[in-house]
């Protein structure tokens, strides 16, 4: 597996979905070796191995092509129309990971780290995540004769819509030419490629995320839902376009007008952040609104200890794990239609990503009604305990073992 992320090093659903697949992989017997670009050192993987790409030697001569993007695809400002990527790289420099301004030059870095990999080690399939790893999945895997998978968790287009960026798109484009399947996180995901891209249908596989409980992710076990619910609405996400953060304020201001002791909570970051916090002034909410930045671990659960209720706005969400994570805590939901996770729950409150009005009339109904407010709670964590990783790691074995069946047959049909 080639990933860009893995927990305890985090900076959204990528790192997670991987830890919560490696978890029911290894539970099904599967060796694997992950690949990430720079490795803290913590990062695990039961029964296999995580191999740190940043301390390999990278080949000479990988040249690394200038790409002028406004690109921020998790955490971080960056300045718009900042380079991703220049010069040429060396036999002396090492990856470095993460989603700094030269993501492009570490995208190719990792693909020749990549090509070393499969000369060097004996595996049976590659199977990538997301954009900034299928090069090195395509080139272990062509060096190797393997076959591969891209396993899309977000597409260019779900992240900037029209302002999607050409070369990114690219890449996504000859991974999915390439891959001998392309798997998606979500029905909703799988339809965005089919719309957007060039897609060969017999290639496509939807396999849901799934959940890993807390306890099993090295986390303390949550709070009772009486002694846990505060009283503060919540979203938690990145401040880009997808996760639709303005609309969230936009509901806040008509929860507030109607609910003067609603209280809210942004936390997040990204390139929308001053723009969020001048709204939030604009629309009446100072000292109703907190931005306590980006969460992560304890922080978290304090997060869902204190909400009543998890909103995700999004205008295009692959999934949305959090709302499974707000769901284990016994948070009611209230989501988008445009999200994938809203084919996998029935215990979350529906509405159109557009619908402003009526988010905010969802949010009141769980504020104001505790009968809702427990229903919703006691559903959801029933839904989210059935969600496994194990389950949907099945799935993953079967378009492994068909993959596997494919080569076979390939191979002794080669003269």
């Amino acid at each position: 597996m080639f990933g860009w992320e893995l927990p305890p090093s985090i900076s959204g659903g990528l790192g997670t979905a991987c830890q919560g697949m490696i978890a029911g992989l290894s539970e099904l017997g599967v060796e694997l070796r992950f690949v990430l670009p720079r490795a803290s050192g913590e990062e695990r993987v039961p029964g296999g191995e995580v191999i740190d790409a940043g301390s390999l030697p990278l080949p000479g001569g990988v040249e690394v092509v200038p790409v002028v993007s406004a690109l921020q695809p998790y955490r971080g400002e960056l300045a718009p129309q900042r380079a991703l990527g220049s010069g040429a790289s060396s036999g002396t420099q090492r990856l470095r990971g993460g989603y700094g301004g030269d993501l492009a030059g570490e995208v190719a870095r990792y693909a020749a780290v990549g090509r070393t990999l499969g000369e060097a080690r004996d595996f049976e399939l590659v199977h990538a995540h997301d954009w900034m790893t299928f090069p090195a999945a395509r080139a272990a895997a062509e060096v190797a004769g393997r076959p591969w998978i891209a396993h899309v968790h977000s597409c260019e287009y779900d992240r900037a819509g029209e302002q999607a960026d050409r070369a990114i798109v690219a890449v996504e484009q000859e991974a999915f030419d390439t891959a001998d399947r392309i798997l998606c996180v979500s029905g909703y995901t799988a339809r965005v490629l089919r719309e957007a891209y060039r897609i060969d249908p017999k290639k496509l596989v939807v396999v849901h995320n799934a959940h890993l409980p807390r306890r099993a992710a090295g986390c303390r076990r949550e709070r009772p839902a009486q002694q846990r619910r505060g009283g503060e609405v919540l979203f938690l996400g990145r401040f880009t376009r997808q996760k639709a953060p303005g609309r969230f304020l936009d509901a806040a201001a008509r929860i507030a007008r109607r609910e003067p002791q609603a209280r809210f909570v942004m936390a997040g970051d990204g390139e929308l952040r001053a723009t969020l916090e001048r709204r939030a002034l604009e629309l009446g909410l100072e000292g109703r609104v907190r931005f306590p930045g980006f969460l992560a671990g304890p922080a978290v659960e304090r997060a869902f200890e204190e909400a009543a209720v998890l909103v995700m706005p999004s205008i295009s969400e692959p999934f949305g794990l959090v709302a499974l994570e707000a769901m284990e805590s016994g948070v009611p939901v209230v989501l988008t239609r445009q999200s994938g996770v809203a084919e996998t729950v029935r215990s979350a409150l529906k509405v159109d990503s557009e619908d402003v009005e009526t988010l905010a009339d969802r949010v009141l109904a769980v504020l104001r009604h505790p009968a809702l407010a427990d229903q919703l709670a006691r559903e959801g964590r029933g839904e989210v305990a059935r969600l496994t990783w194990v389950r949907q790691a099945r799935r993953l074995c079967a378009v492994y073992r068909s993959l596997l069946g494919e080569a076979r047959t390939l191979q002794e049909s080669t003269p």
